[in-house]
């Protein structure tokens, strides 16, 4: 059966060393690890703290700051403990699908002793890791043969989470502080043209600093995660043709709200564009509630 879910173990196992840096490990300094003094446990399946220190590099090595990665690296933990849990309670069988990962990870990365040497995984980690990989495998096959996914759901998936923005960036990066004073007065005055009804299109075309409006004439379309925080939250909290002055890393945006269908053809264009991201968060949201459902019905809680 096609998998239609990206697993979370799989990008974790080589997560690291595709990173190019590698970090040596210090059992008991990450922020993860010493809130975890106690093990983690997700019915009986228990989560060590060395598998949070593990989780926890690959989120540092992806730009995660200290706080960040260490909350993710528990959420993460949690979320594989329960594949394991769930999969052991409904007695999936597992073994050959698990000698096949295995093998698929030693032809990947050039030996698995190797490997886990380089990247300072213990032999319970990586255990932990691949096992959490091969049940979710098993259990999103059994998901999707007794679900289907409709064009309703889908369809409403992409009215709620997706939004359409232009926007004038004037970038900040790399600017001195006195620079930026500058490009903050020039953007509160661009703003105050927009609001007063100046052609935003016109705008644009003379003070915009992003290259890639050009390849999105129609403004960009964006689901949850796809845009830095600060210009979702600009873009989502205002109504559509609406305008809203957001900072982010990048610089200062001027942005406006779009209508997704401003014609049925064009939503249907927009929305046949998004179809994959479409798919793949409508599935994981049910799967998800899946695996909720059998934690329940199997009486799996966490601990710790």
């Amino acid at each position: 059966m096609k998998k239609t879910l990206i697993c979370i173990a799989a990008v974790l196992v080589f997560a690291v060393s595709a990173c190019g840096e590698k970090k040596d490990a210090q059992p008991g300094q990450s922020p993860a690890a010493s809130e975890a003094a106690e093990s983690i446990m997700v019915g009986s399946v228990e989560i060590k703290p060395e598998y949070l220190e593990y989780i926890e590099r690959v989120f540092q090595s992806s730009g995660a700051g200290a706080d960040s990665a260490a909350q993710q690296a528990r959420e993460q933990a949690i979320i594989l403990a329960k594949y394991i849990a769930v999969g052991e309670a409904m007695n999936l069988d597992i073994s050959s699908d698990y000698d096949e990962y295995v093998s698929l990870v030693e032809q990947q990365q050039g030996g698995i002793e190797e490997f886990k040497k380089s990247n300072n995984l213990s032999d319970d980690t990586f255990d932990f890791i691949c096992r959490a990989d091969v049940y979710q495998q098993k259990l999103l096959e059994q998901f999707e043969a007794g679900n289907t996914i409709t064009d309703e759901q889908k369809d409403e998936y992409f009215k709620n989470h997706f939004w359409r923005a232009k926007h004038l960036l004037l970038l900040t990066q790399d600017k001195t502080d006195e620079e930026k004073k500058e490009i903050k007065k020039k953007i509160d005055e661009l703003y105050e043209q927009v609001k007063a009804g100046a052609d935003f299109d016109e705008l644009i075309s003379q003070y915009n600093e992003d290259p890639g409006v050009e390849q999105n004439p129609d403004g960009y379309v964006f689901t949850d995660g796809e845009m830095v925080p600060e210009f979702q939250e600009g873009v989502s909290s205002i109504a559509e043709s609406e305008f809203n002055l957001v900072e982010t890393s990048y610089g200062y945006h001027i942005v406006q709200r779009l209508p997704l269908d401003e014609t049925p053809e064009r939503y249907e264009q927009f929305k046949t564009a998004a179809e994959d991201k479409i798919n793949q968060a409508v599935i994981g949201d049910a799967f998800n509630k899946y695996i909720e459902s059998k934690l329940e019905e199997y009486k799996i809680e966490v601990v710790g």
